[in-house]
């Protein structure tokens, strides 16, 4: 009986030291597994945030001309959603419109920031309207204060910002699709036509 009691015992170290050993085992593949996850998701935010774009809309000029410039300083390329601009709070549907409603020269370059567009970093042509030197651009330097800009954008991850001309840092948004969305004039006739 007591060799029966001792092998009982030893039975019961030796269960003891096995359970420690595998309690230890499984504490360490959780914490593994957790390490993995967190390291995980630290990467997937270190990423999100090497390609948040950023975008300026300034007034430039230059010897020669002036106008405006649309920029991405940000690391990732933006997908704009809308692009608005206004006079005096008042829509204008196309650039050719703005110069009217300025009493200002038609713009010698515009380009027309569509939705869905992508604006990269490297972006080689920055300006969006652009009067080159003459009479028109001490008309547009004068009148420039009263025109606000609007680029809702957002990046690859679907994080979208506004941008408006005279705010210091862009505000975090939805992007929904607008109705003063500045088109191409060809465009506006294409689509007054099927109307």
């Amino acid at each position: 009986m007591i060799s029966a009691m001792s092998s009982k015992t030893e039975r019961d170290k030796r269960w003891t030291v096995d359970s420690k050993f595998s309690a230890v085992a499984i504490f360490i593949s959780l914490l593994a597994l957790f390490l993995s996850l967190y390291e995980g998701c630290e990467t997937r935010e270190n990423h999100r945030l090497s390609v948040k774009p950023l975008m300026t809309i300034d007034f430039s000029y230059k010897d020669e001309g002036a106008g405006f410039i649309l920029i991405n300083e940000g690391l990732g390329p933006a997908i704009i959603r809308s692009f608005e601009v206004f006079v005096d709070n008042k829509p204008q549907l196309t650039w050719h419109m703005l110069s009217e409603t300025l009493q200002i020269k038609p713009p010698d370059f515009w380009r027309v920031p569509s939705h869905s567009s992508v604006w990269a970093t490297d972006d080689k042509e920055p300006r969006i309207f652009w009067i080159n030197n003459g009479t028109g651009v001490n008309a547009l330097k004068k009148e420039a204060r009263r025109i606000e800009m609007n680029v809702c954008y957002c990046s690859m991850y679907d994080e979208c910002w506004v941008r408006t001309r005279f705010a210091e840092l862009p505000q975090k948004t939805s992007c929904e699709k607008s109705k003063n969305q500045l088109v191409d004039k060809s465009s506006l006739r294409l689509h007054e036509a099927t109307k």
